[in-house]
């Protein structure tokens, strides 16, 4: 009796690991069944995308990706209360604006050093290998060292940045929870003041960085091109509260145009003086430079692109996702109507001001490409000029808080990890020359 279960066992266990082996070969008799909906098609697009561009790092960032992205809180200063700043500070939350501005004070510091060090160090060399018969000849001489010196140049220009950094954005309070914890803020709704104005903001955190980039000042002209639905426009007016400029905040869509109104009405008091300065458009923002050129001082392009991550855990039922089967051709044409809207956005700006442009994506057709490619019609076309800026400097004092792709050549791409689940994210300041 014995034997025969022994003899039942091994039939069963070999039954069962022929069907194991024989499923693991299922590629022959069975057929996947092709994926239809948008997210699907977003998920399988990606993959083959983005897994030759970020190799090893893909399987994380999409792990990311699919799951619940990380916010920052945009305290309202329209309604500041001391009280919403503690209990945001005592639940771990910092203000990455402050960490911004105190990291760019020590660097100054730390380049004012070594521009000292260095000045001396070039009069010591020309005092000892005199050039000069007088002492007038030899201190014009070395003033002249001092202005030709290439390293001296250069620590010059790093000071610039960093004083212009320690107080970029001033104003702006961005409390965000650092790498690898997880808390999730309060919902503002939940914490709404007596006056019905909501005290905080939360979006993706990296929509913080083409703020940053942008810096606004209050008595600039400022457009916000492709306006809704209004996490960017909204800190722009935390920074312009007062002063003597202008805010343009356009939508093409009616529908984007009322959301945006709904939100400054949440966020902004009916007296405040900002609203005076507010003004709402319904326009393409690919006619915007025609329209009005030459106009603006800073101009924000938020262009519509493949988002990524809404792409990926839209709903099956979704029609809004833009891999769905009526958006096939919107989706091929997204290149070309970005390049538009950029066109555009550099022709309203004045010469000498700043366009940054965003998106959130990772692709590299819909950021890089379309910034070389507009930049480059511009000056065949037009005769304008642009100039990429740096951003690093920027970039590398919040590296604590953001993952930033390395190998991109022109802006910075932020990518989503689960220890900093923000993003993708895509900014490039331009500077318009000429």
């Amino acid at each position: 009796m014995k034997r025969v279960f022994q003899f039942i066992i091994r039939q069963n266990v070999s039954s069962v690991s022929t069907q194991i082996r024989y499923k693991h070969r299922r590629p022959e008799w069975y057929q996947y069944r092709r994926p239809t909906e948008p997210h699907e098609l977003a998920r399988e697009f990606f993959d083959g995308l983005y897994s030759k561009r970020f190799v090893k790092d893909w399987p994380s960032i999409r792990c990311a990706m699919m799951s619940r992205k990380k916010y920052a809180a945009v305290v309202n200063n329209h309604t500041y209360s001391y009280e919403i700043e503690r209990e945001l500070e005592e639940s771990g939350a910092i203000d990455i604006v402050s960490v911004l501005h105190n990291k760019a004070k020590v660097m100054c510091e730390l380049i004012s050093k070594d521009i000292v060090k260095e000045r001396e160090k070039v009069r010591d060399d020309i005092m000892r290998h005199p050039e000069a018969e007088t002492a007038e000849e030899r201190a014009s001489f070395i003033e002249e060292q001092l202005i030709t010196n290439d390293k001296l140049q250069w620590l010059n220009e790093q000071l610039r940045t960093f004083q212009k950094l320690s107080n970029v954005c001033y104003g702006l309070k961005v409390y965000a929870y650092p790498k690898r914890n997880l808390t999730e803020f309060v919902d503002a709704y939940e914490r709404q003041s007596s006056s019905s104005i909501l005290n905080y903001f939360l979006l993706d955190g990296s929509s913080i960085l083409p703020i940053l980039a942008l810096d606004p000042q209050s008595n600039e002209h400022i457009l916000d091109a492709c306006a809704a639905p209004g996490g960017k426009l909204m800190c722009i007016m935390q920074i312009c509260k007062d002063g003597s400029g202008s805010i343009i905040a356009n939508d093409i869509s009616s529908s984007r145009v009322k959301r945006l109104k709904n939100v400054q009405n949440e966020y902004i008091p009916k007296n405040a003086s900002i609203r005076e300065r507010i003004k709402t458009t319904n326009l393409d923002a690919a006619e915007l430079g025609e329209i009005e050129p030459n106009t603006y001082d800073k101009v924000l392009v938020d262009v519509p692109c493949t988002n990524d991550r809404d792409s990926i855990l839209s709903s099956v039922e979704s029609r809004d996702n833009i891999f769905s089967e009526l958006r096939k051709r919107e989706r091929a044409n997204l290149p070309q109507v970005q390049s538009d809207i950029l066109r555009s956005a550099i022709l309203s700006c004045r010469p000498g001001g700043t366009v940054v442009y965003s998106t959130c994506t990772a692709s590299l057709q819909q950021n890089e490409y379309v910034v070389q490619m507009t930049i480059q019609q511009l000056l065949h076309t037009y005769g304008i000029s642009c100039e990429i800026e740096n951003l690093t400097p920027l970039t590398n004092l919040l590296k604590d808080y953001f993952h930033y792709f390395q190998e991109t050549e022109l802006g910075i791409l932020t990518l989503p990890f689960l220890e900093a689940n923000f993003g993708p994210a895509y900014m490039c300041k331009i500077i318009r020359t000429r």
